[in-house]
């Protein structure tokens, strides 16, 4: 079996808590202190790729990327190799095959030490080439984490453990281990490894410490192993020799400022595919329940252009909870997207539930038959769907399993007069 969905392996931040060493807060200012200054660099990314398949010893080179990384407002942006423009997408978006990975060049780093997601266990002392080095074990567990794993369609926010090295006397970093075990078995991956090695770089007229090096092997349950090796090199500032740019911007002249608020239309007919950003409990839920969701995939006009990345905010309420008792006891669940965040403000939009993904407890719709039993799927019980109110959608979820889990997936089709006059 080839695997031609691509992987992405992403980090981003979690929750408040506290330290438990006298050398941890040293390590984890130093850390701040290094992250904070790569949005001003870019860098030339090397990444081989190798797969071992079952039966075979060694792993055989698949391919090479060469791509540049930056940090923009907080998230990792790639360009191709010698390109001018750090594009408003996901890596996977141009990266059509095998197995790739984010979060080497900053995230792993911003999440481990983001205050409270990580359990540290006490240090111990080690040493590597003649230098002294401090090792801290620690664990992020799964309510802490955003760590995401995706294999397409499939993904899932994971638990992840590991540990870090850092110099005895500078506190500065030496490597980061990151380790995920605990997958769910629909993603068809065993284990996640990823191996980052810091060492001091040349760049803008200084030395600046960086992810020099990382080490990518992921295990898969069919037998198939993947491999990545990534290096850094070329690290420059931005702000003296080079343009940073997104693909929807002018590369040659910044844009002039705007004597006034733009105007952008969310047209009608376009697909959102959002996610819960928390769980809701059917068993004390009520109407009127406000809930919040984010975008999982950027939203795209029809010509292709990014209206709203991935990551923005929606709100909306539950508009009716009924509980049914036969044929098979279930809720009737009505949803309503409310707003959806615009230039940091709510604005308010219409969209009709199109789609809804498969969790623990969700019921399948049909659209052509009459409700059966169906003793040969899992879910037990169809029902026929049913026409939903301007702007609302329906799901149709087994009592015995009352909660919809957080990182649940919905698409939404834009229409209606709201969402086609949103300013």
């Amino acid at each position: 079996m080839v695997h031609r969905g691509v992987l992405i392996v992403l980090a981003l931040s979690a929750l408040p808590g506290t330290a438990l060493d006298g050398a941890l807060p040293k390590i984890e200012e130093r850390a701040r202190h290094q992250t904070s200054k790569l949005p001003a660099h870019v860098c030339t990314q090397t990444v081989d790729r190798a797969v071992r398949k079952p039966g075979e010893a060694t792993p055989r080179g698949q391919d090479r990327l060469e791509l540049e990384v930056t940090v923009i407002d907080g998230k990792e942006r790639f360009a191709r190799a010698g390109g001018q423009k750090f594009e408003d997408r996901e890596l996977r978006d141009f990266i059509q095959r095998g197995v790739i990975s984010t979060g080497g060049f900053a995230l792993h780093v911003r999440h481990v030490f983001h205050p409270g997601a990580a359990e540290f266990k006490p240090k111990r002392e080690t040493e590597a080439g003649g230098r002294k080095l401090l090792r801290f074990d620690y664990e992020v567990p799964w309510e802490n984490s955003s760590y995401k794993l995706a294999v397409p369609p499939h993904e899932s926010v994971v638990a992840f453990r590991g540990h870090l090295l850092a110099d005895s006397e500078t506190f500065e970093l030496a490597r980061l281990e990151v380790i995920a075990d605990e997958i769910p078995r629909e993603l068809g991956m065993d284990r996640s490894r990823t191996v980052i090695e810091f060492s001091h770089l040349d760049a803008g007229g200084g030395r600046h410490l960086f992810p020099v090096r990382s080490e990518v092997p992921v295990a898969m349950l069919d037998g198939f192993e993947y491999h990545n090796r990534s290096e850094l090199s070329g690290c420059r500032e931005y702000q003296a020799d080079s343009k940073i740019s997104f693909a929807a911007e002018p590369a040659s002249a910044p844009a002039p400022k705007p004597t006034e608020p733009a105007v952008t239309r969310l047209p009608s007919g376009l697909l959102m595919n959002v996610q819960l950003d928390g769980e809701i409990d059917l068993r004390s839920a009520a109407p009127g329940l406000p809930f919040l969701a984010t975008l999982a995939e950027p939203l795209r006009d029809n010509n292709g252009s990014v209206l709203a990345a991935v990551g923005t905010k929606l709100t909306g309420k539950l508009v009716r909870l009924e509980l049914f008792e036969a044929p098979l006891d279930r809720y009737e669940v009505g949803l309503e997207l409310a707003t959806i965040e615009h230039d940091g403000k709510p604005v308010e939009i219409v969209a009709r539930l199109q789609d809804s993904g498969g969790g623990s407890g969700a019921i399948k719709q049909r659209k052509e038959f009459m409700p059966v039993f169906d003793k040969k799927r899992s879910n037990r019980f169809d029902v026929l769907a049913r026409g939903s109110g301007r702007g609302q959608g329906t799901l149709y979820w087994d009592a015995k399993q009352p909660r919809i889990r957080q990182g649940y997936r919905m698409v939404w089709l834009t229409g209606g007069e709201a969402s086609d006059s949103v300013r």
